[in-house]
């Protein structure tokens, strides 16, 4: 006998794993264009095991977890996982900005 309150439930769980993929894949898509096209979030990265002359780095933010964190070097075309431990400095870079006297 199969219990009619646990099958309407797992009748649901396909539709909302595709919704999921979905929205997820369109997200990525989003945002892999961003970064190609140069709406990116660019930050100056000082890498801890980089001898102090080649520390810092321009690069794209992807993303990041409680282990590492996921750039795109747009001079190499390159993406970049690095452990969270091996950063040791982020700053947001901001454009410049016009003032108008």
């Amino acid at each position: 006998m199969i219990n009619k309150a646990a099958a309407k439930y797992t009748d649901l769980i396909l539709p909302i794993l595709y919704f999921v993929f979905v929205l997820v894949s369109d997200y990525a898509i989003g945002n892999a264009n961003a970064i190609k096209a140069g709406d990116i979030n660019e930050y100056t990265v000082r890498f801890s095991e980089l001898p102090s002359q080649n520390s810092e780095s321009s690069l794209a933010l992807i993303g990041s977890t409680s282990r590492f964190s996921y750039f795109y070097n747009l001079a190499n075309k390159q993406a970049l996982v690095v452990p969270q431990e091996n950063i040791a400095l982020m700053r947001k870079q901001f454009g410049s900005v016009e003032i108008e006297p």
